[in-house]
């Protein structure tokens, strides 16, 4: 995900149940139960994650929560800035557009608002939001960080 230069400089932490990784430069790292994926400020909870290469490099990740229990993301994108969080259904990120789809009761707190919706699209190269479906909106709430 687009943040912190220095995230990207961090150990890459993984746990999950089970995994399954293709090293094939077009290949798929598969993650089940329990997924948690943490690199610097950027950590990912989900019930299973799927992340797909493209000429050797990160091409689009998704995480899907569980029957009762949304994914998660989170992640400081800009220095200063409190970390920008998310939750849904599926969070769907594609790297080369660095554009994140959240589908099934999106949430997103990033910049000075915070979204809900049945879909929202985060631009997060411009932090420009396209939210859909029962779409809300208000200023960010404040959290701890």
């Amino acid at each position: 995900m687009l943040g912190l230069p220095e995230d990207a400089e961090q150990p890459l932490l993984i746990n999950a149940d089970s995994a399954t990784y293709s090293d094939d430069p077009n290949g798929t790292l598969e993650l089940s139960g329990n997924v948690q994926i943490q690199q610097g400020t950027l950590r990912v909870d989900a019930e299973r994650v799927r992340a797909t290469k493209r000429e050797d490099k990160l091409h689009r990740v998704v995480a899907t929560g569980g029957k009762d229990t949304p994914a998660q993301f989170q992640q400081r994108i800009h220095p200063g800035e409190p970390l920008a969080r998310a939750r849904a259904q599926t969070i769907d990120y594609n790297v080369a557009e660095q554009q994140t789809r959240l589908t099934g009761d999106a949430f997103v707190s990033a910049g000075e608002r915070e979204y809900t919706g049945g879909t929202i699209v985060w631009d997060m190269k411009t932090n420009d939001f396209d939210c859909r479906d029962g779409c809300q909106t208000r200023p960010r709430q404040p959290s701890p960080d």
